[in-house]
């Protein structure tokens, strides 16, 4: 096994051995407050996705011969690390970092103004509402490769040769909200247009 895969593997072990732990401190030594509320406030989450590659090409080559080519792979997809953390009822901050590529897709923190959903404003770098696929989690999806192809490239999901792939997230400010529970809903923002940062 290769070094990269290993240390993809620990990670995910790390993961999903967080999400496992259940702490007890011994009956006589007492946990500050602060260390209970933060406990309390802080969500530690994550998932990974994997998949197998089998491709078969045949055919004829340049001397009518019967030419197979076989290729499979096993794939680590994504292993993601998400922290989200509500300060308040209306203020939360959240971090989201990929340990497969080692890029931290998501860093931002928001703010609720009204009682109800209906104004928002977020700031940070997030995935931009450019299409309402691309604003959906991957374990929503049914293909692991993500998004359709017309988002893909009009989102920033795609590989560009000059500006490389971007993962449909950017730095900015968003304001949004939703009425009519759920039935109306808005997303405006002003975005760096230089992708993930």
């Amino acid at each position: 096994m290769g070094f990269k895969f290993k240390m993809i593997l620990t990670m995910l072990l790390c993961v999903l051995g967080i999400g496992c732990m259940n702490a007890q401190a011994p009956k006589d030594q007492q946990i500050p407050d602060w260390a209970k509320d933060l406990a309390q406030r802080v969500q530690i989450d994550g998932y990974a996705q994997a998949g197998f590659t089998y491709q078969h090409t045949g055919g004829l080559d340049d001397n009518d011969q019967l030419n197979k080519k076989d290729y499979n792979t096993f794939e680590m997809k994504r292993v993601f690390l998400v922290v989200a953390a509500p300060i308040t009822d209306r203020w939360m901050a959240m971090f989201m970092h990929d340990f497969n590529g080692g890029v931290v897709h998501e860093y931002w923190t928001s703010y609720r103004f009204s009682n109800n959903k209906a104004f928002s404003a977020r700031i940070g770098q997030f995935k931009h509402a450019y299409t309402i696929e691309n604003n959906m989690s991957p374990t929503e999806l049914e293909a692991i490769d993500v998004c359709s192809e017309g988002v893909t490239y009009l989102a920033g999901c795609g590989s560009d040769r000059l500006m490389g792939t971007q993962y449909g997230r950017d730095l900015g400010l968003e304001l949004s909200g939703e009425t009519n529970d759920g039935k109306f809903f808005y997303k405006d923002a002003v975005m760096n247009g230089q992708g993930v940062n």
